[in-house]
């Protein structure tokens, strides 16, 4: 019974692990995605790993089955997209269905042409230009979320700086004292590289800087 349940388990953790990697995620991540504290859920990746409750067991294996049903989905999607190239008329040539979707044609051919599973930006793309509904994507689902309170938060940042911008010198001597400069720098910096993914992934790997919660300068987290 022991030896069943920790088998049942270690293939759980496998599936979620292979899940996280297909769709290029962290660990983070996918515990956001599955509502666990992330410290819960590294636990179980560690080289002496926790194991997971029944109840959390039961959850990890609701999202697999679910993950599963969104890929069948996103399956059944492609074959209509290869079925649709099959019969219609509006594009010429596969050239200008590529230049509308922005992919290279040469590479579309062969997804169309064969068996071969796409990159899901295509899919997606191609479904939009048809009109196909999408399975919901827990992640985007959240990105969105997050980006509504993040609009909410830079309205508030807007209506604060302003003030301090039309206050006295006396009033923003104020604002240098209570506020980090390199925390601010850093905050800056992050959502404008966060506009194009080859410098922001440039910007990551060059910068040690992190938010430092209002911290003396040289103090560490």
């Amino acid at each position: 019974m022991i030896e069943s349940y920790l088998d049942e388990v270690n293939k759980t953790l496998t599936a979620i692990e292979e899940i996280r990697q297909n769709k290029e995620l962290s660990r983070r991540q996918i515990s956001d995605i599955l509502g666990i504290s992330f410290n819960t859920f590294r636990a179980w990746f560690h080289k002496n790993p926790k194991k997971p409750t029944k109840f959390f067991l039961i959850k990890l294996r609701a999202f697999i089955e679910e993950n599963k049903h969104s890929q069948e989905k996103w399956e059944e999607i492609w074959d209509k997209i290869r079925e649709w190239w099959r019969t219609q008329h509006k594009y010429s040539s596969l050239q200008e269905l590529a230049e509308e979707l922005g992919w290279n044609a040469d590479d579309l051919s062969s997804y169309l042409q064969n068996k071969s599973y796409p990159p899901r930006l295509v899919i997606e793309g191609l479904a939009n230009l048809l009109q196909l509904q999408s399975p919901p994507d827990k992640l985007i689902i959240e990105a969105k979320r997050r980006l509504n309170r993040l609009k909410l938060l830079l309205l508030l940042l807007d209506e604060e700086l302003a003030w301090f911008r039309d206050s006295p010198p006396n009033v923003r001597e104020i604002y240098r004292q209570e506020l980090d400069q390199f925390d601010t720098g850093y905050l800056s910096s992050l959502i404008t590289m966060l506009f194009a993914e080859d410098k922001f992934l440039r910007w990551l790997e060059l910068t040690n800087n992190r938010f430092n919660f209002f911290k003396n300068k040289g103090i560490q987290k």
